[in-house]
């Protein structure tokens, strides 16, 4: 075990927070992601995503400030009295609103969801005060933990929270229209933090002092975010002082623990919350690409000594010493962030993560997948963000796997297929609420609908634009088969058909493209081929596989009858001369994951990315609690079948049960389950 320790003087930091911002905003193009999402211009998803992007589109994210305007009424009214009666993170509904519905926009391209989105931040903006406050509390408590109840207490407000999700969604629709007033309203927010936080004229308070370690140090993100979209140093400067403070007693020590191989249900600060600094640490990993060498060398007064990671006594300070150590090994200046955001990811997929692809018990890691508890949306989507990071810096393709699952399951499963409602806790077995149903303590007058998960919950199902369709440095990835027709920015024009996730036949007309494409074959498909068809010419393409490391290997790929048969878990590569024609076969046969603990004696049943399940309505009249024992052979050899009108895939037996989709499990408010017995 080891320690990476850090001392670098106040003054020296104090210098770096009052440095001049002479950084070009181009000299901070990142080089560290070896993935980058392709934008479209124009965006038609026809299958089931598509369907239910749209509906949420319809039934919840447009008219919601009139449905309910609580939204930015609690912004307007902070200072009026009486004080509207908060919960600590109230102030971050529009942050979570805007940012869904940016994900929702990005797959959809819908016009008239942008134009609402543009009128409400407008309004949003105008809640700004002079000094750059964006919060929901009286003059006497921004920023400062109180309540405006009790300006003296300091109970543990999320107001640096709330303030994070706000400047993360304007940030974000900053780069999507290039609208200067939605980063000068950012960085005017920041500025108060930089005033009132870590700066010797006001005493140098700490963001630890408002409480709330996993939820007031998020802004992490959003300063390594600003620094990377202005190149403003002093950005950069206050997200190495919440660094520090992440070592402190009352916060997670997440790098000492993830460089020490402790895992994250182990550490200090194991909530979902927590996700969002380490958000913050892989956008520090691309920081230490844009800093020059020079810096990158410079030394300070350092220190290693043996240290227990959770011991409560000894402050630690992480980052320089672990730089030291990396560079040391030959790795990349500040791989450190890198390895802590790799270990984090990989230990909760490995103890945390259900058999739905949802993070969480009870709205944290505990450390084991099979126990009962709640699993929150909101914490879904924070792992599968991270995921998506992790993907973008290292073209792992195993992370799709996942990515994948999880979209079909625990994140369309959170939402009714009318898009009017989302869950606050989609369980393995039990019934499905409106997360204002199960945590209706949030809802206020004036806003009775929202809560932490409902404004939150379209990001779950937009993130898949993160993912589907990527860029290497040399080739175009195609990472989801679901139908739909587009158009990159540069032209490509792409169509896929087939009815995936249902069917395992998929089409792929490509125009408009000459170079080198990849077609991701899943992890769970064993036997894969692929048919091609040059539509220009009669030349035949070439293919290769491609490794998880983002680096071509010439292996694992054999042809069958003129067939390319690739590797499952890679990416096959193919030449594109302009157009082409692909047929993609997919591996459908059944897969099983064996339950443990509350489950032992159980299994969950897959077929492609779909988990699936029975509820009251398809048990053909059995009690759902005592379900006869299924025949694994007459599983394995029941084809599916395909509700076009609902979206339904189902397989039904000869007991009179009938396996459904986990997605539509239970929406009518009935009891399901994923978990089912089976003979051997």
């Amino acid at each position: 075990m080891f320690n990476y320790i850090q001392q670098e003087s106040r003054s020296t930091a104090l210098k770096n927070l009052q440095s001049s911002d002479n950084i070009q905003s181009n000299f901070i193009n990142s080089d560290r992601d070896l993935m980058h999402t392709v934008r479209m211009r124009s965006s038609r998803p026809m299958g089931i995503t598509g369907q239910l992007a749209e509906n949420i589109t319809k039934n919840w994210l447009m008219g919601l400030r009139e449905t309910n305007p609580g939204i930015l009424d609690m912004f307007h009214e902070r200072d009026m009295l009486p004080y509207r009666e908060m919960l600590p993170w109230l102030g971050e509904f529009p942050g979570k609103y805007i940012t869904g519905a940016y994900y929702i926009y990005r797959l959809t391209l819908n016009r008239a969801l942008y134009d609402y989105i543009i009128t409400f931040i407008e309004e949003l903006m105008e809640c700004q005060a002079e000094d750059g406050y964006l919060g929901v509390f009286s003059r006497e408590c921004r920023l400062t933990g109180s309540f405006s109840q009790k300006p003296d207490e300091v109970e543990g407000t999320w107001d640096a929270w709330n303030h994070y999700h706000i400047m993360y969604g304007l940030l974000l629709w900053y780069e999507e229209t290039g609208n200067a007033r939605y980063l000068e309203c950012v960085e005017k927010a920041a500025d108060l933090f930089l005033e009132k936080f870590y700066n010797p004229s006001s005493g140098r308070r700490s963001l630890l002092e408002l409480k709330s370690s996993e939820t007031n140090l998020a802004p992490i993100h959003a300063f390594a975010l600003l620094y990377r979209l202005t190149g403003k140093q002093r950005y950069l400067a206050f997200a190495s002082e919440i660094e520090k403070d992440l070592a402190d007693e009352h916060a997670g020590n997440y790098i000492n623990c993830a460089l020490n191989g402790i895992e994250y249900y182990q550490c200090p600060k194991p909530r979902w919350e927590s996700l969002h600094i380490i958000l913050g640490l892989a956008e520090l990993y691309r920081t230490a690409g844009y800093l020059p060498r020079a810096k990158q060398e410079q030394s300070a007064d350092t220190a290693c000594m043996p240290l227990n990671p959770s011991s409560k006594t000894v402050h630690m300070t992480q980052s320089q010493h672990a730089e030291t150590v990396c560079m040391t090994q030959n790795q990349l200046p500040g791989a450190h962030y890198l390895q802590t955001v790799k270990q984090i990811y990989h230990s909760i997929r490995k103890t945390d993560v259900h058999n739905t692809g949802a993070f969480s018990t009870d709205e944290q890691a505990i450390g084991t997948p099979f126990k009962n508890g709640n699993i929150e949306t909101c914490c879904v989507i924070a792992y599968n963000a991270l995921a998506v990071e992790l993907f973008r810096l290292t073209g792992d393709v195993d992370i799709l796997d996942f990515l994948e699952l999880s979209h079909y399951n625990a994140c369309m499963g959170a939402w009714s297929p009318t898009g009017r409602w989302s869950t606050y806790h989609t369980p393995m077995a039990g019934e499905r609420h409106a997360n204002f149903h199960d945590i209706s303590f949030q809802s206020r007058s004036g806003s009775p609908e929202l809560n932490c998960c409902s404004v939150n919950a379209p990001r779950a199902v937009g993130m898949l634009n993160e993912w589907a369709f990527t860029r290497t440095e040399t080739a175009l990835c195609i990472n989801a088969y679901e139908d739909g027709e587009f158009v990159t920015e540069d032209n490509v024009r792409i169509r896929i058909s087939g009815g995936y996730p249902a069917k395992e036949n998929v089409e792929i007309l490509i125009k408009n493209y000459a170079g080198e494409l990849a077609l991701r074959i899943p992890g769970w498909s064993a036997i894969t081929s692929i048919a091609s068809e040059t539509l220009q010419d009669d030349s035949s393409p070439h293919a290769t596989a491609h490794s998880q490391d983002g680096k071509t290997m010439y292996a694992a790929t054999h042809s069958l009858n003129g067939e390319i048969m690739p590797a499952a878990g890679s990416y096959c590569r193919l030449h594109c001369q302009g157009s082409i024609l692909l047929r993609l076969h997919l591996d459908f046969t059944t897969r099983y994951l064996a339950g443990k603990e509350e489950y032992d004696g159980c299994v969950s049943i897959y077929r492609g990315p779909i988990l699936f399940g029975t509820d009251i309505r398809l048990a053909g009249g059995h009690d759902l609690s005592k379900l006869p024992m299924l025949s694994r052979k007459e599983i394995e050899n029941t084809p599916s079948i395909s509700e076009q009108n609902h979206g339904r895939i189902l397989i039904p037996l000869s007991c009179g049960v009938t396996l459904g989709d986990f997605c539509h499990l239970g929406q009518s408010g009935c009891r399901y389950t994923t978990w089912v017995q089976m003979e051997c």
